[in-house]
């Protein structure tokens, strides 16, 4: 924390769980972060691990890759909540136009021993289904051109539905 704290003091920032914040039972990740939770009532068990927010025209949403703590695939909480979550945003694509979606673990990686590949299997054809914008993703601390089921494609191939 002390690395970011001179940004953090001064500019706003919003987290994603990730695999470091797993020590102690989430304790630290917990009490020290909070996060914009709209659906705390229908899914008490998301906390911080998952969540949405609009801010300047774009819909966020911050997922949880940590698939050992909140499963993402078909029928888990974390995949109907975010099928609900990119219903509404898609609704709500006049004030907010685009979509972003983060995560920590990577949707393609370079690294073949990975193994994250039900991220990519259950995620992305809801990115793609939804229209999401952008991905942003951490873990793998590398650059991946834009993909769309293992495609590479160049930014004057991209279309949003605006």
């Amino acid at each position: 924390m002390k690395q970011i704290a001179p940004i953090a003091s001064t500019v706003p920032y919003m987290q994603t769980v990730g695999n470091h914040e797993k020590y102690y039972n989430w304790t630290s990740y917990m009490a020290r972060f909070y996060s914009p939770n709209l659906y705390l009532q229908t899914y008490p068990s998301v906390r911080n691990f998952y969540y949405s927010f609009d801010y300047a025209g774009i819909h966020f949403i911050s997922t949880c890759t940590e698939d050992y703590v909140h499963p993402y695939s078909p029928g888990s909480v974390q995949y109907n909540w975010l099928v609900n979550d990119l219903k509404l945003a898609n609704q709500n694509r006049k004030n907010n136009p685009f979509i972003v979606l983060l995560g920590h673990r990577p949707m393609y990686s370079s690294d073949a021993e990975a193994g994250w590949h039900d991220y990519q299997k259950y995620i992305e054809p809801l990115m793609k289904e939804h229209k999401v914008d952008l991905g942003i993703y951490g873990h793998e601390h590398e650059v991946c051109n834009p993909l769309l089921h293992f495609f590479c494609f160049t930014l004057f191939q991209y279309t949003n539905i605006v």
